[in-house]
């Protein structure tokens, strides 16, 4: 397999698996939804950075150590779980952020010092799946050999941060469209149960896998 064939073929797999709705999608569309187009954007930034730092552990070969070590994978487990469980909760007794109220209006609300909230739930949701170390691991295991060259692995690396952002920024600017937020406004309290009871399954599911 050519080295650009590589890349086309990861690229084309990691697309297929981001797309897929799971902890991150919900996290990047309740901060644009619940917040604003740019804490949307911070978060999908955060998943991107937690992606990037997955890569860099597989390439040294840490995502292999988190696969074999029973008792690793078993605590990034737990702790993933209860983070999720966490924001599920969260979205359960969360009230309307002044960012809604001001994006309703037509104002653009200020930068504040929980700007990066949305940036560091992103990141530590990505961060805090021990699948991700699992994923990656497939696909390196499957597309990587040893003499695959350090520049491919990095053309790699980049590819896929690139698409993990592109999606993901993508699906913040769709969830805080106006008219969108109008929507989730009015059915806002109904919308925020459906975030929490979707998050919270979803470390169910974590912790049972």
């Amino acid at each position: 397999m050519t080295a650009l064939l590589s890349i086309l073929t990861i690229a084309g797999v990691h697309f297929l698996a981001v797309i897929s709705p799971g902890p991150n999608f919900l996290v990047v569309t309740k901060s644009a939804l619940g917040g604003s187009r740019r804490a949307g954007v911070l978060a999908a930034g955060g998943v991107a950075t937690g992606s990037l730092i997955y890569i860099g552990l597989g390439f040294l070969g840490v995502s292999a150590i988190v696969a074999q070590s029973v008792w690793v994978f078993n605590l990034l487990k737990l702790l993933g779980a209860v983070y999720l469980t966490y924001l599920g909760l969260k979205a359960f007794i969360s009230k309307a952020p002044p960012a809604v109220q001001a994006t309703s209006t037509g104002a653009i609300p200020p930068l504040s010092d929980s700007a990066l909230v949305p940036y560091r739930t992103g990141l530590i949701t990505t961060f805090s799946n021990p699948q991700s170390a699992l994923y990656f691991l497939a696909l390196f295991t499957t597309f990587i050999s040893p003499t695959t060259t350090l520049t491919v692995k990095l053309a790699m690396a980049v590819v896929m941060v690139t698409i993990s952002w592109l999606w993901y920024t993508s699906v913040a600017v769709f969830f805080s469209n106006g008219q969108i937020q109008r929507v989730y406004a009015r059915f806002r309290r109904w919308l925020d149960y459906l975030f929490g009871a979707l998050l919270v399954g979803l470390a169910l599911k974590l912790a049972m896998a």
